[in-house]
């Protein structure tokens, strides 16, 4: 998976003061001699600070800084440059992709997690307007906090837009199969998150509105797996982010 996706022009690349790694450049070294690959990633550990950036055709789409804070930053250059470089990022990913990609990564998400076992773990996702969401991990439940829902809500816009709406309105049918694809979706994380026993919930305005995966009681019907949506916490959300609520 990682071949086809730095083949359609992806680079990871690893910056610790006066090394750079390549990470995109050298999968196979790392296939084949793991111990050396683990030896030479391990000098871009948290403590020894440095950031990783990820790129397509020379466009830097991502920054990861990591020091001897307590979590890092993602900087998501993506989402404040022209909406060229969306459309960039959207077609590589689909010439690259193959069907069950998707499965894969959260399995390998929640795989990752998991290994943290007592030790907590966190990011922060930002964009020139700062940060707009924060991920911790404590234990085994992993929250996604939702900092600045305006600023994720113009990011869902911003991708939609990027989208060709067609494929979404171009019939009936069209309209119920991406309904299967979020149902799958939704499944796909709380499997994943059960497997690795770990709960995960998003957290809105200090309201709990979605937890999956482990303990959980499903709300939503065996189809969705352990998941659970919390109406009422969420009708209070929308409530409080209705224009004039406050006037």
């Amino acid at each position: 998976m990682l071949h086809r996706f730095f083949d359609e022009g992806l680079t990871l690349t690893a910056h610790l003061k006066s090394v750079t790694q390549a990470i995109s450049e050298n999968v196979d070294d790392f296939r084949e001699n793991p111990p050396a690959a683990v030896a030479q990633l391990e000098r871009f550990q948290r403590r020894h600070g440095g950031r990783l950036t990820f790129e397509a055709d020379h466009v830097v789409l991502a920054r990861m800084t990591y020091d001897a804070a307590e979590y890092c930053r993602v900087w998501l250059d993506l989402f404040d440059g022209p909406p060229a470089t969306f459309a960039l990022v959207q077609r590589k990913f689909s010439q690259a992709g193959e069907p069950g990609d998707l499965e894969e990564a959260i399995d390998l998400a929640a795989a990752f997690l998991a290994e943290f076992g007592d030790t907590d773990f966190g990011y922060d996702l930002c964009t020139k307007a700062g940060v707009f969401l924060e991920g911790r991990l404590h234990g085994s439940n992993f929250q996604i906090r939702l900092v600045d829902v305006h600023a994720y809500l113009r990011i869902l816009f911003f991708m939609v837009r990027g989208m060709d709406a067609a494929v979404i309105i171009r019939s009936p049918f069209d309209i119920l199969k991406l309904i299967e694809e979020v149902q799958g979706l939704v499944r796909l994380l709380a499997d994943a998150f059960e497997e690795a026993k770990l709960t995960m919930e998003i957290v809105v305005n200090n309201q709990v509105v979605f937890r999956c995966g482990r303990g959980v009681k499903p709300t939503l019907g065996s189809r969705f797996g352990p998941t659970a949506i919390y109406v009422e916490a969420l009708a209070r959300v929308l409530a409080s982010m209705m224009p004039g609520r406050n006037e």
